[in-house]
């Protein structure tokens, strides 16, 4: 019975170290992750910014032309 309680708290004490180093690992590959991300995040958003930017753009350039035609369609009329 005393050589399956050893082998018992062999296998929890050999479990317990094995979670502790997984842990650890998974700490490191959370941080390098963040680490490799956070310029891409920047990217990402500064992109997101010029695309906006130039969908205003386009939209306001359609209302434009759209008012141009809308006044050469009126003075063709006259």
């Amino acid at each position: 019975m005393k050589e399956l309680l050893d082998l018992l708290e062999e296998r929890v004490t050999a479990l317990m170290e094995e979670t502790r180093a997984l842990r650890q690992e998974n700490a490191q590959l959370r941080q390098d992750f963040a680490g490799k991300t956070a310029p891409l995040e920047e990217e990402n958003a500064t992109l997101k910014e010029a695309l906006s930017q130039e969908r205003n753009a386009r939209e306001m350039a359609a209302n434009r032309i759209d008012s141009l035609l809308q006044r050469l369609t009126r003075h063709m009329s006259e």
